[in-house]
């Protein structure tokens, strides 16, 4: 919320959407797959190039953690996505489901995955489908596929859950014009006022 009311600040015309099962958009969040997310965000740029107060060939996207997969992802597939930015995003996808083990215990992931869902931590559910449609999906492909289209690549140096090494994977395949940045001390969220405006402030300078 804080990064679109500073861009509008600055005269950019923004977009924040809930993808399919998130917020206030239909469908069940444990339905949800890498593919269908990358198939909603095409279509909000869609909806978004149609708009007439909208730059045509001035449309960029930013995505957080694995919204940061999609953003790259659907570049690949849409030329009308100029400019990429990825904030605390991992480099591969093959790695999630032994992730989940580790956080999960072995047991556990194994009677989940005979399931249709995974419940999370945090409460929220994620389909079996998910993990199965996320290691089909290449990343290092993706990134070198939309060369000459800028890239900004933004990580927390003591992020846990993605490590920093993820934003030098991500770098090293991207080919220019490409930027990184890291933000010493910082968490995969950003959650600290100063971290937050660090990237707020990069992103929109950058843009």
């Amino acid at each position: 919320m804080h990064a679109a009311r500073e861009l509008c600040r600055r005269s950019f015309a923004v977009l924040r959407f809930d993808f399919r099962g998130s917020g206030e958009s239909r469908g069940l969040s444990e339905e949800l797959t890498i593919s269908e997310e990358i198939g909603d965000l095409i279509s909000a740029v869609g909806w978004l190039h149609n708009k007439e107060e909208v730059s045509k060939e001035r449309i960029g996207v930013i995505g957080l953690s694995l919204d940061g997969v999609v953003a790259p992802m659907a570049a690949s597939q849409d030329e009308e996505i100029r400019d990429v930015c990825t904030w605390g995003t991992p480099a591969e996808l093959k790695g999630l489901q032994s992730t989940a083990k580790n956080i999960f215990g072995e047991t556990r992931i194994e009677e989940s995955m005979a399931k249709s869902h995974i419940d999370l931590p945090s409460g929220d559910r994620t389909g079996r489908g998910f993990l199965i449609d996320a290691s089909k999906h290449d990343i290092s492909k993706s990134i070198t596929q939309i060369s000459h289209r800028p890239i900004l690549i933004i990580h927390g140096a003591k992020d846990q859950l993605v490590p920093v090494s993820h934003a030098e994977k991500l770098f090293e395949q991207a080919r220019e014009p490409k930027e990184k940045f890291v933000i010493e001390g910082a968490d995969h969220t950003f959650n600290r006022w100063d971290w937050q405006w660090e990237v707020i402030n990069r992103t929109a300078e950058w843009f």
